[in-house]
């Protein structure tokens, strides 16, 4: 992270610390849907997804993590609590615990993730602008693909009704 972002570091800190031990609660509620995450096979959006951030890192401006935080976190927020609602009626509270932590406890990330954009200048707000763009477009590709069964095969779908998961995603 540019020294000029100290801010930003921090809250990068701060977010880590925060998002520690999700992943631990995710393989709980797939283990309370009877499904074994580590036999899952990630679709090609969510590998690309995820590996691109190294290309951040590595290649590109370390800034460019901050649309992949706006993405995550802005979808959360607008999304995730209708999701949690139907899942936690069809599933119950022990296989949605992930969903819960995100659409109860987690809400004050994106707020946070604003704050912090206060310190950029026009050309990083364009580089994160960009960012948010491809991420958010990637996700979008991800929810694709689990709406087309790539990823349901292995867990019981809830009943949604004639409506399409994509109504409560959007």
């Amino acid at each position: 992270m540019p020294l000029n972002k100290t801010r930003l570091s921090n809250r990068f800190i701060k977010h880590s610390a925060e998002e520690k031990g999700h992943e631990l609660l995710l393989e709980s509620d797939a283990r309370n849907l009877g499904f074994d995450i580590t036999t899952a096979t990630p679709t090609p959006a969510a590998k690309a997804f995820h590996q691109s951030l190294y290309y951040w890192l590595g290649h590109g401006s370390s800034l460019g993590l901050m649309g992949w935080v706006l993405a995550l976190e802005g979808f959360a927020v607008r999304n995730v609590p209708a999701v949690y609602k139907r899942c936690s009626l069809a599933y119950g509270p022990r296989a949605t615990s992930f969903l819960r932590v995100h659409s109860e406890e987690d809400p004050d990330h994106l707020e946070k993730a604003f704050e912090a954009l206060r310190d950029f200048n026009q050309e990083d707000t364009e580089l994160i602008t960009k960012t948010l763009q491809q991420y958010g477009a990637t996700y979008g590709n991800i929810l694709k693909d689990m709406e087309n069964d790539l990823l349901w095969d292995e867990f019981p779908r809830p009943s949604m009704g004639s409506e399409s998961m994509r109504t409560y995603i959007h």
